[in-house]
């Protein structure tokens, strides 16, 4: 019995196992070899195209800067621009070394020849403007930077930087067409070897029964995963739902704080805060449900299912076309979901960071909404952070750099709701101003110190738009705007506030695009203690 059981099962062929092995490792070894060097070669490729792109970009950005600062100085006279001038030049000097380092084939060409020779003769013509701004021959200087032979070297220089950039394309395009060719060469090869290794593993397969019980646990601890999946699925669904009920009660309770304390614009201040965050806590949802709604956990159970209608899963996984392809189906299946949750877990504690932050904001505005009336102690420098921190939202999206120069004071008697009012007003207006002025660096300045007659003061200071003389004498007015959407409520009620607190508002900018500062000026009240 013993015997003829051996016949009917012949022994497994370890030879081909072998032979398999070795030709499908030589294969892998060859294939790999090759790929690893078109990719290496590829992304060297690419990492110099993008090198010499960034430099391109540069040397543009660089000599706009050199251009900008020549017609700055012809047009001012201000030396300062030939300084930043002489600091910049080294800079484009030193980019296009490097860049014809990196291509030297294409910046040794006619139009790199003609494009360095237009450079040259625009930094001659440059250097000869500032010798004339020197000499305050300013008319001169400009006739110079705006002769038809500044625009004409312009022209050649701006239209052989395009002429260079399509050469680097090209010469990019060939190296990587060559190198697609070589892989494509290479696959052939690989894909020719495939009936030899199909042969062999042919035989190999007969082995795989003995997956069955991997495959049987394998199958249990997916179908276990599953299932938490799925709990988790449903547990996210509710924290988005209860997320969602604390954002509304929240954002009402800020509303009816807003009314209460009678701080229209620090209302509006807070309220631009909080519309931030729910973007954020909105992308966040979005990504939660379209993470959900596009899981691939269907997927797994229809595999599942798949396994179950099989009466021998042991030969349809090692026969069926089918079954050949589920175990690595659901090795990255699972590594999917995996990923999946921890997207979402990432998500979701985004999106309790958002709320926690929103309830700060809250507590913020609630503290001042309850001393409305009231006059404390407080320290001059926390109002002017607070209502710096009302405003941030807006500032860091208009990308406005904030320069502190505060004095030492002792905490002061005020009525914060007053003052806070007034200060977040100011840094609105502040950053309105900059807006439409453009200047290249948005700058606002809070100064912090002592007035003289017993006042201290805290003055706002903005590189913006400016102020025509003219509106100086009327600026706090009633009903008096230069927006087009404005209501001329906001300086009108902040002088008076002011007024009402015992000091002044006060406004003082050299005229159109040279900025605006506003002062507030209040009595240096102490605590008794502190007198």
């Amino acid at each position: 019995m013993k015997t003829d059981r051996s016949r009917a099962i012949p022994k497994f062929p370890i030879r081909f196992l072998y032979i398999a092995v070795i030709l499908t490792g030589l294969v892998l070894v060859w294939l790999g070899g090759n790929t690893f060097a078109s990719y290496r070669l590829s992304r060297r490729i690419q990492e110099k195209h993008l090198a010499i792109q960034e430099l391109r970009g540069t040397i543009i950005h660089l000599d706009e800067v050199l251009t900008m600062s020549a017609y700055m100085a012809a047009a001012t006279g201000d030396r300062s621009w030939e300084e930043r001038y002489q600091h910049f030049e080294p800079q484009l000097d030193a980019a296009i070394k490097q860049a014809m380092a990196l291509a030297p084939d294409v910046y040794n060409s006619k139009a790199a020849a003609d494009t360095d020779a237009a450079n040259r003769n625009l930094v001659e013509m440059e250097q000869r403007a500032f010798g004339l701004v020197r000499q305050n021959r300013l008319e001169e200087a400009r006739k110079v930077l705006f002769s038809d032979a500044y625009r004409a070297n312009k022209q050649i220089y701006s239209g052989g930087m395009k002429t260079l950039a399509g050469l680097l394309q090209q010469s990019t395009r060939a190296m990587l067409e060559s190198e697609q060719y070589k892989t494509f060469f290479n696959t052939v090869i690989a894909f020719s070897a495939v009936p030899l290794l199909l042969g062999c593993w042919l035989m190999v397969l007969r082995s795989v029964y003995g997956w069955r019980l991997t495959l049987t646990e394998s199958n249990r601890l997916l179908d276990e995963h599953a299932r938490e999946l799925s709990e988790l699925n449903t547990t996210l669904d509710q924290k988005v739902a209860q997320r969602a009920q604390q954002l509304e009660e929240t954002h009402k309770r800020l509303l009816e704080t807003s009314r209460q304390a009678g701080m229209a614009e620090v209302a509006t201040a807070v309220l631009h805060n909080v519309g931030n965050v729910l973007n954020s806590v909105n992308v966040s949802a979005s990504l939660v449900t379209d993470t959900i709604r596009e899981s691939k956990l269907p997927g797994l159970t229809k595999a599942v299912g798949l396994m179950n209608e099989q009466a021998d899963l042991g030969q349809f996984l090692s026969s069926d076309p089918k079954g050949r392809q589920l175990p690595d189906y659901l090795r990255r299946l699972g590594k999917h979901l995996s990923s999946e949750q921890a997207l979402m877990l990432n998500e979701l504690g985004s999106l309790s960071k958002n709320i926690e932050h929103i309830k700060d904001i809250v507590s913020m505005q609630q503290a001042y909404a309850r001393v409305s009336g009231v006059t404390e102690s407080v320290s001059p420098a926390d109002l002017v952070e607070d209502a710096l921190r009302m405003n941030a939202g807006a500032l860091a999206r208009h990308d406005v750099q904030v320069v502190r120069e505060y004095g030492d004071l002792p905490k002061v008697l005020v009525e914060k709701h007053k003052v806070l009012q007034v200060l977040v007003n100011l840094i609105s207006n502040a950053k309105y101003a900059m807006a439409d002025g453009k200047p290249p660096n948005k700058q606002l300045t809070m100064r912090i110190g002592m007035n003289g007659n017993n006042h201290f003061k805290i003055a706002v200071t903005d590189n913006g738009i400016g102020i025509p003389a003219e509106n100086l004498t009327r600026i706090f007015a009633h009903g008096f705007t230069t927006k087009k959407t404005g209501h001329g409520f906001g300086l009108h009620s902040g002088a008076l506030a002011a007024r009402e607190m015992g000091g002044a508002l006060l406004v003082h900018s050299d005229g159109p695009g040279k900025g605006a500062t506003f002062t507030l000026e209040l009595p240096l009240k102490l605590e008794e203690g502190n007198e």
